[in-house]
């Protein structure tokens, strides 16, 4: 992940009117670090860059639609977030984007961007937390091998000059 208060985030929806509401909604919520596709394959051509988080249409056009686009993601990219956008109300499509991985589904409706801020902004401290704990243990680590190294010396010291040591 590059980062948890700007997230470098992918928006992957065909419809250009859908696409100007998604990009006021993340502008307005301070988020700049965006690239946006209209198709399924440029999005997985870019997974290289390893985007935090995809906000991604189901229902695309072209040659692949939004499921096999987040089968590709968390194949390539399992830490990437995807939160999946449709204007299906079908609860076996939620159910089956969440099975293949997807953070969250969305259904776009009026309160859609409030949803969607929300889980971006849930995304992120779920992020700060993992790199924090990830701190946490490098610093652990570094403590218990500094720790051995310390009583290594106090053992070679001991059997060096048994009378002071005793």
């Amino acid at each position: 992940m590059k980062t948890t208060a700007n997230p470098y985030i992918f928006v992957v929806e065909d419809d250009i009117m859908y696409r100007e509401i998604i990009k006021n909604e993340l502008e307005e919520n301070n988020c700049k670090n965006i690239e946006f596709f209209s198709l399924g394959k440029d999005c997985i051509n870019n997974l290289h860059k390893n985007p935090d988080i995809v906000l991604l249409d189901y229902m695309l056009e072209g040659e692949l639609n939004g499921l096999q686009v987040l089968k590709k993601i968390k194949s390539t990219n399992p830490d990437t977030e995807v939160i999946m956008m449709s204007a299906q109300e079908k609860l076996e499509v939620a159910v089956n984007s969440l099975k293949h991985g997807a953070y969250d589904y969305i259904v776009k409706n009026d309160s859609a961007m409030n949803r969607m801020s929300s889980l971006i902004g849930r995304i992120c401290k779920l992020n700060k937390l993992i790199e924090e704990n990830k701190q946490v243990k490098k610093i652990r680590t570094f403590i218990l091998i500094a720790m051995g190294v310390l009583l290594t010396i106090l053992i070679i010291l001991n059997q060096l000059f048994p009378r002071q040591f005793s």
